[in-house]
């Protein structure tokens, strides 16, 4: 080695600190400990902060949706019977949901049938309590959309029978 060449001193770290632990002190749980700021008991689990992100899935708030119209009395599914045009199958099928999932919020649309006679716009407040209601309960996700096609009304019969 050169005596002149300057010589280049990296820092060592004591074990488990530096990129293992959190920046901010005050953002680091203690196992068994109370957080200060909050005067909750943090166990051995991270702060949410700093354990990692959570991803719901489209279809797991369509499904969520789904189920939570289900309960909804006088309202159900369809199908179709002819290109474009809707047919009512009752309650035994749920209502077709597509949904949108980005940044702690959801956008929902689905197609539905009621049962008639009902009223519509009553029903449809039901929906949409019901649905927010679950989609923030089970998934924590804020709908910040919600829009409901109401394309088949049920008469209670199949309305391509005929009697003869």
């Amino acid at each position: 080695m050169n005596p002149q060449t300057p010589v280049r001193t990296v820092p060592v770290r004591p074990a488990g600190v530096g990129l293992t632990q959190p920046a901010d002190p005050a953002r680091r749980a203690v196992p068994g400990g109370i957080d200060e700021r909050t005067g909750n008991r943090t166990g051995s689990r991270a702060d949410p902060a700093i354990r990692g992100r959570l991803l719901i899935a489209d279809r797991v708030v369509e499904k969520i949706a789904a189920e939570a119209v289900r309960d909804v009395e006088s309202v159900g599914g369809l199908r179709h019977r002819f290109p474009g045009r809707a047919r009512s199958t009752g309650n035994d099928r749920p209502p077709r949901v597509s949904a949108r999932v980005g940044r702690g919020t959801a956008r929902i649309s689905m197609s539905l049938s009621i049962r008639y006679p009902a009223r519509i716009m009553e029903i449809c407040d039901g929906v949409r309590t019901r649905v927010t209601g679950h989609v923030a309960d089970l998934a924590g996700l804020r709908v910040t959309r919600l829009d409901i096609d109401v394309s088949a009304l049920d008469l209670g019969s199949d309305p391509g029978a005929r009697v003869r």
